[in-house]
């Protein structure tokens, strides 16, 4: 086995209209090139290999530059031929070892081009492959993957990963993205093996969010968001990201985390990886989703930076379909247990109020115009959060199909599913016009001018009022 004693990461350098790769110094006399020693260098385009090999008859020399009372050896190839090797790529790997040395592209530049030719060969196949990180059931899986096929995009779902058995039960009973030929990963990031994992086209991921959200950080008596043990997901995604090796990464979190230092080493890595990253310019919001719940979430895009770039100023909108509660809301017999009078919350909200304590609560009536952001533990009844309420004052949840409706999420993502773990799967996800929405804008601006022939389809770019039939069709089965 080769013994090396250097390895380099560098530039190829412009010089003179051609292309350079300088070497000085450190392990270079160490391997025998020494100033004056001389070297043969053959090129070997097929491989992307140039090697250096001492020479006594070679018709290169090793030349020098004046350090202190001595001279340190500088290798300098620049020529024509250096373009032809690296195709063009600025960044190569010198590896050094006793009589030779060997230069190839960099390995972060062969896995940029390896998943930028994937991904256009595979949509021009009509099998692009899709993969997401703390799935949940799934709905911002399903909601991109809507949005790419209403564009005219084939896509399946090749793996998801989540921590918690019973949302993926959910997912793989009832999400309509999900199929047989998906592997199911129940496993935390830290510990899911990266090489189980099969490369992917696009990547969705949703990280933890409450250790981001400000009463998360209460909870747990914590400033800093990352003392947290969930934050250790981080790495886990960083080494998944790196087997996946995915053309598109959509990365959606509550609105604090982008100003997180978790986001902050994320973005960074991804544009270290050679990615073009999107970031705090995509929160989305109900008028966007045109959902009957208030929700924001930030999303971060990241696309390989070969590929076309998108104009997130454009992110496709949809209609609002309910108005009103009155129009969403299911029957509930005025006897039914769900309605209660909630004497302890009462109790709370005019004690808080005396304190000064900002945790006011939302009833709703027939007449309502929205509900607040329902969250995973709704079904704990947590003061702050929307409650109908009706004309003697008894007051109820929303069931889960209202919850359905108020994201815009296809009602039969809950069937057969308990309430508590229904609405602590929606409560956690997206709402289904921001998936549906990212999964249009990657399809537009991304995927549509690669294609080689493309079937004309209307222009979305300004039909910003789409309704999503087939969802709102589903939602009334």
């Amino acid at each position: 086995m080769t013994k090396y004693l250097q390895h380099t990461y560098t530039k190829v350098a412009d010089h003179r209209g051609k292309k350079r790769i300088w070497l000085q110094g450190l392990r270079l006399e160490l391997a025998g090139f020494v100033k004056g020693a001389t070297y043969r260098t053959d090129y070997d385009i097929e491989r992307g290999l140039i090697e250096l090999t001492l020479d006594e008859e070679g018709n290169r020399r090793v030349s020098g530059k004046k350090k202190g009372e001595g001279f340190q050896s500088v290798v300098d190839i620049c020529n024509a031929d250096v373009i032809d090797v690296t195709q063009g790529k600025e960044l190569v790997r010198v590896d050094f070892a006793v009589g030779f040395v060997r230069i190839s592209v960099h390995h972060l530049v062969n896995k940029k081009t390896e998943r930028e030719q994937r991904f256009v060969q595979n949509l021009n196949a009509g099998k692009l492959t899709e993969g997401t990180l703390c799935s949940g059931i799934g709905v911002a899986t399903a909601a991109i993957h809507e949005g790419l096929r209403e564009q005219g995009i084939k896509s399946s779902v090749s793996w998801i990963v989540d921590r918690e058995r019973k949302y993926l039960q959910v997912a793989s009973d009832n999400n309509n993205a999900i199929d047989n030929n998906t592997t199911i990963f129940e496993a935390t990031l830290e510990e899911l093996e990266p090489e189980l994992l099969s490369p992917v086209d696009i990547l969705q991921v949703s990280l933890p969010c409450t250790l981001h959200s400000k009463s998360g950080k209460a909870k747990n008596k914590r400033q800093v968001t990352e003392d947290h043990a969930d934050a250790t997901s981080i790495f886990g995604f960083i080494r998944a990201l790196d087997k996946a090796n995915p053309s598109v990464i959509a990365l959606e979190n509550i609105v604090e985390a982008t100003f997180s230092a978790t986001y902050a080493l994320i973005e960074g890595m991804l544009e270290v990886l050679g990615y073009r990253v999107y970031k705090n310019q995509l929160a989305l919001d109900s008028e966007q989703a045109g959902s009957f719940e208030q929700r924001t979430r930030d999303w971060c895009i990241a696309v390989s930076a070969g590929l076309p770039e998108l104009d997130t100023s454009k992110i496709p909108a949809f209609k609002r379909r309910y108005q009103i509660l009155g129009d969403l809301k299911e029957h509930v017999a005025d006897d039914d247990p769900a309605w209660s009078d909630n004497a302890s919350l009462k109790t709370k909200a005019v004690r808080d109020k005396q304190k000064g304590n900002n945790f006011q609560r939302h009833l709703v009536d027939d007449d309502s115009t929205f509900v607040k952001c329902i969250g995973r533990y709704y079904s704990k009844r947590r003061s702050t959060e929307s409650m109908i309420v009706r004309e003697d004052g008894k007051e109820r949840l929303l069931t889960p199909t209202e919850h359905c409706r108020a994201k815009g999420i296809p009602e039969s993502f809950i069937q057969g599913v308990s309430a508590t773990t229904a609405h602590e799967g929606l409560g956690q996800s997206i709402l289904w016009g921001h998936g549906r929405g990212v999964g249009q804008l990657i399809a537009r601006d991304i995927c549509r001018p690669l294609l080689s022939k493309l079937t004309p389809l209307p222009d979305v770019t300004d039909m910003y009022t789409l309704v999503n039939e087939s969802a709102r069709q589903m939602s009334l089965l």
